[in-house]
């Protein structure tokens, strides 16, 4: 970029649709623990 300065760097805008809950400690009720074990067990799984 510093040896090129006509380039201009762009970020990507993600799509909201895409994305999932943001889980924060403070907000971890156990629904929202189960929710996340249950998550990370299908993600888990789904690459073996």
């Amino acid at each position: 970029i510093l040896s090129n300065n006509e380039t201009i760097p762009a970020g990507v805008v993600p799509d909201p649709k895409l994305l999932g809950p943001n889980f924060r400690l403070k907000n971890f009720t156990p629904e929202k623990q189960i929710q996340a074990e249950n998550g990370y067990l299908w993600m888990k799984n789904s690459w073996g």
